[in-house]
């Protein structure tokens, strides 16, 4: 059973809606009704439980949601260098773009002065994004050494 299938019936219970039939299929529909039936199949022992997240887990999984959002604001920024570079007719730069060699070449571009400032503000938010980036992943990997559970899973071959 999937764990996206848990619905919230009253405050603070928590049933699966695909075992729970007697409340989906219900003529009478009412928070009162499903209330008093959530009451009898729980007393009967018939709610089958649901895994809830556990606060360690809920802020890792924040963790890893900022990290994807820092990550894609990264791929834009160079999207956006790449499409200044692809207007202008400007052949593709054969070694690591964003690395020194690359931002020296970037610099010298013949490109109007208004590209130019773009570009120089995303290369500024490059390093600002990577250097964000670099934080967030040395503070994951850290949890992650801290964590018994995650250690567990870095056994499993890849």
């Amino acid at each position: 059973m999937e764990k996206s299938d848990a619905a919230i019936s009253t405050p603070g219970a928590l049933r699966h809606s695909r075992l729970v039939k007697a409340s989906a299929w219900a003529r009478v529909k009412s928070d009162k009704v499903d209330a008093a039936t959530s009451a009898r199949l729980h007393g009967g022992g018939l709610l089958p439980e649901v895994w809830v997240a556990d606060y360690s887990t809920t802020v890792r999984r924040r963790q890893i949601a900022e990290r994807m959002g820092v990550l894609a604001q990264l791929v834009r920024t160079k999207g956006r260098i790449q499409a200044i570079l692809h207007a202008n007719l400007i052949p593709k730069y054969d070694l690591h773009l964003f690395g020194s060699a690359g931002r020296k070449w970037l610099a010298q571009l013949p490109v109007a002065t208004e590209e130019r400032e773009m570009i120089g503000r995303y290369v500024s938010e490059l390093e600002r994004v990577t250097a964000h980036l670099a934080e967030l992943d040395k503070t994951l990997a850290q949890k992650s050494l801290d964590d018994p559970r995650a250690l567990r899973l870095m056994t499993i071959p890849a």
